[in-house]
């Protein structure tokens, strides 16, 4: 409580610390202003009540922790509603570890969720390893994501324990694809997931979706080129559109240099968006003229790499 300790870093794991030793911690950190660091892992007998003490810490006009760690403590829902409660309007933590807390329901998980839904939080790295995380509660998680810009890592597990309907919910989190706009309102934020999601089944777009959040500037464009220039895709934007802007159009799908695998080996986002866009309307080029003839030339020489030339013959551009 001396007003001239400069206290950055307080660790004391594993240490049997008991409720009473909890309150007295808190009581004597109630108005420190520099303490950044607060680690208690591996003290369950500190119990429920005084976690829940613990929470009040970060309702602290003028905290400064940034980094919280009570893994392997048995925490339960009453510990997540509080921690919840308490970063409702909290804009300095940005590290909260509870690994190792298997008594934590569905109901702790959606109110750790709505963590993400204070506009002003700073949280870049949650940790639910070893946890007992179901697909309704990715549905939570991914629901309050949307509009966050500030978590990188939701760690999960190795491998997380999901199924194909958790991860669906983290696949629009990261790619919405129904429509251009929701596409780009999308999650870019989101890196990891704390482990590699390699071999997990359904897990191929999330992947895909979070190597391009790791490109950080140009994500946006990239998935835009994914989810809307991709195979068959609606040309209703494009039917009127004016000769000069469709080339801009073209232009910008054509700069990309984003590389994914495809049956063929790696391909660049904008070749294979390219050719997709004119076989899907090759009469939209009949209007292009000498403005965009450079344009038109590299379609050309696109689609005669990518097909050898023969859907380029039947489409007769």
């Amino acid at each position: 409580r001396s007003p001239s300790c400069n206290l950055k870093n307080i660790s004391l794991n594993e240490n049997n610390i008991d409720y009473d030793m909890t309150v007295a911690l808190v009581a004597s950190l109630a108005d420190n202003h520099t303490l950044t660091k607060l680690s208690l892992c591996g003290n369950p007998s500190i119990t429920t009540p005084g976690f829940v003490a613990i929470s009040t810490l970060l309702q602290i006009q003028g905290t400064h922790l940034e980094h919280l760690d009570l893994g392997e403590n048995d925490l339960d829902d009453d510990v997540a509603v509080a921690l919840s409660n308490s970063l409702a309007n909290n804009c300095t933590l940005k590290t909260l570890i509870l690994n190792d807390n298997p008594s934590i329901t569905t109901t702790g998980f959606v109110a750790l969720s709505a963590i993400f839904q204070n506009p002003d939080t700073q949280l870049t790295f949650l940790d639910l390893t070893e946890n007992n995380i179901n697909d309704d509660s990715a549905i939570a998680f991914a629901t309050s994501l949307i509009n966050n810009d500030k978590l990188n890592t939701l760690s999960l597990g190795t491998p997380p324990p999901l199924t194909s309907t958790g991860w669906a919910a983290f696949s629009r989190l990261l790619c919405n694809a129904s429509s251009i706009n929701n596409t780009y309102l999308s999650n870019h934020t989101l890196k990891s997931f704390g482990s590699s999601i390699r071999c997990v089944p359904g897990t191929e777009k999330v992947r895909t979706y979070l190597e391009l959040n790791r490109i950080d500037k140009r994500c946006k464009k990239h998935k835009i080129l994914l989810a809307h220039f991709m195979g068959r895709f609606s040309m209703e934007h494009f039917a009127d559109m004016k000769v000069e802007l469709l080339v801009h159009v073209l232009a910008w799908i054509s700069k990309s240099g984003f590389k994914f695998k495809s049956r063929k080996g790696n391909c660049r986002i904008s070749q294979s968006a390219l050719f997709h866009f004119i076989r899907s309307e090759p009469s939209l080029f009949g209007r292009i003229d000498k403005t965009g003839s450079n344009v038109k030339g590299g379609v050309r020489r696109l689609a005669d790499r990518e097909t050898d030339g023969k859907v380029w013959k039947k489409m007769r551009i």
